[in-house]
């Protein structure tokens, strides 16, 4: 007879925890988004007086203004711009959500100890 000791991690978020990563990444879904949107009207060379082009434009600017001249956008015809930048930001925002969340969960896991005897 032999006493067998076995740790295992449990993650278990509690209270606002177990929405903390949807929040997170809700947030982030939208911003990308928005972002991704900004990325297609530039590349197709939407006209920035168009109501709902300029909406987006606006709320965009916020998140690019970090970014801007990392890179020079590249025109591919006129009035058609690929916005590198706007990539970038994208990444940076993707990779914030996801270490914010690791390390979310990272905090909240547990160590749980079960002990069990083996008759062997």
């Amino acid at each position: 007879m032999r006493r067998v000791t076995r740790s295992t991690e449990v993650s278990r978020p509690r209270g606002f925890g177990d929405i903390f990563p949807s929040i997170v990444n809700t947030i982030t879904g939208i911003i990308l988004a928005i972002l991704l949107i900004r990325i297609l009207l530039r590349l197709f060379g939407a006209n920035a007086q168009n109501v709902f082009v300029d909406f987006v434009y606006s709320i965009s600017a916020f998140f690019v203004r970090p970014f801007i001249n990392i890179f020079e956008n590249i025109e591919i015809r006129d009035g058609m711009i690929l916005e590198i930048n706007t990539m970038i930001a994208m990444v940076v925002y993707a990779l914030i959500a996801w270490i914010i969340i690791s390390i979310f969960h990272s905090v909240t896991k547990e160590e749980v100890t079960e002990e069990f005897i083996d008759m062997k």
